[in-house]
């Protein structure tokens, strides 16, 4: 159980003030970002003589490329008390509540965005990735 010490720090330990402002302003950020765009659509970026209404959104598009993002891909999920968390022991299994071959989550920042599947990469067949298979909420 040699992750156990560590868990038990994450667990007993607390999120500084200086984490939580950041990630809230990154939060904020990528918010503020996606409702400027959300008028943008497809369409062509708007040239250098457009309006500065028109202007400040294709700014606003430039401006969340930079911003950094979390993706997770969730191969599937339980509930533990955090006795059995803790009782766990290397070699353990835990059952997942998804089946093999059902399409995996993918979500930026905890918004479902994608479903995917597991494959192997071309270059490296050592390695694996996920193909999406399907974008939600389109």
């Amino acid at each position: 159980m040699g992750d156990s010490a560590a868990l038990d720090e994450t667990l007993d330990g607390e999120i500084s003030s200086a984490d939580q402002d950041s990630f809230s302003q990154s939060q904020e950020d990528l918010n503020n970002a996606i409702e400027e765009l959300s008028g943008l659509g497809d369409s062509d970026p708007a040239p250098q003589s457009s309006p500065p209404s028109q202007q400040s959104s294709a700014d606003a598009s430039d401006l969340i490329w930079d911003l950094p993002v979390d993706v997770n891909i969730v191969l599937g999920t339980t509930q533990l008390s955090v006795a059995r968390l803790m009782a766990l022991e290397q070699g353990e299994v835990v059952e997942l509540n998804r089946r093999i071959g059902e399409p995996l989550d993918i979500t930026v920042n905890g918004r479902k965005v994608a479903k995917g599947e597991i494959v192997m990469r071309e270059d490296d067949k050592s390695k694996f990735a996920i193909q999406i298979v399907e974008i939600v909420g389109r």
